[in-house]
């Protein structure tokens, strides 16, 4: 079959076909379907291929190869200050492609492999993905995904240090309780308390239950910020009844949460 030359307004297209011509590309196979639909292996006139979404090519988004678009940006526009392919921006934009786009990539796996794709406008240009991000406040910062299973765009991405990124992936950790899956955030929200303050109660040994009881229970809480604990006539800081007794401190800590006498959370026969 006779390839297309399209040509004009492309978003009246509703399908794409082999040797199908949409600007600088060429249609020369089929790649795969993902969620964002399908994807065709184009070759561009300077005869690089790649995968290419359907929609893009049909919406004329996608017209030509990245390397044909950045010339034809620098063409136009002239190298900015953050536009060269030595910059830390350039850097990062090649990155992402490859983790997302190349399946020889050792990250791909953790990205392309499960469904996280660039978004047409930021593969097509660096250009576009500068504009879009501007330049990096410092070299600290680092791309981020704000929703850790959702792709690069605009809406979804800022430059953020490693600390924030840290804190990020904890909050978006999944927990289950009674057949309800939700993230760390989620469940934060809807028991009517902090991200901070529902990670903490989990890195403080809470079980499910206490960690995701309301906020207005108060007997988790009791001894939530204790300085010191009485027993036996002596008084010491939780760290001080942990190395005198052998119970790690955050044993210590869960055992009164759970609602333990002082007595029983500083022994070590307690189970």
């Amino acid at each position: 079959m006779a390839g297309n030359i399209v040509q004009g307004n492309t978003s009246e297209r509703k399908t794409v076909h082999l040797k199908d011509e949409f600007s600088d590309w060429t249609v020369i196979a089929f790649s795969h379907k993902s969620r964002n639909g399908n994807y065709w292996i184009c070759q561009c006139k300077c005869g690089i291929s790649k995968p290419v979404q359907a929609s893009s090519l049909l919406k004329g988004i996608s017209r030509r190869c990245r390397r044909c678009a950045d010339t034809l940006g620098r063409s136009n526009t002239g190298k900015s200050k953050h536009g060269g392919s030595k910059s830390r921006e350039y850097n990062t934009w090649k990155a992402m492609q490859q983790r997302c786009c190349n399946k020889s990539h050792s990250e791909y796996p953790n990205y392309g492999g499960r469904g996280i794709s660039v978004c047409s406008e930021w593969q097509e240009s660096f250009a576009t993905f500068l504009k879009d991000m501007g330049p990096r406040p410092s070299p600290e910062y680092t791309i981020e995904r704000i929703d850790v299973n959702g792709d690069y765009h605009p809406g979804n991405c800022r430059w953020a240090t490693h600390a924030e990124q840290n804190r990020n992936m904890r909050r978006n950790r999944y927990l289950s309780m009674n057949g309800e899956t939700l993230t760390i955030t989620d469940w934060a929200r809807r028991i009517g308390v902090t991200p901070s303050t529902l990670d903490a109660r989990i890195a403080n040994c809470w079980s499910l239950e206490e960690a995701l009881s309301s906020s207005k229970d108060q007997r988790f809480d009791r001894f939530a910020n204790a300085v010191t604990l009485s027993h036996n006539g002596r008084t010491l800081s939780i760290p001080e009844w942990s190395k005198m007794t052998g119970i790690c401190e955050r044993t210590i800590r869960a055992r009164l949460r759970r609602g333990w006498s002082v007595e029983e959370a500083l022994n070590p026969q307690s189970k």
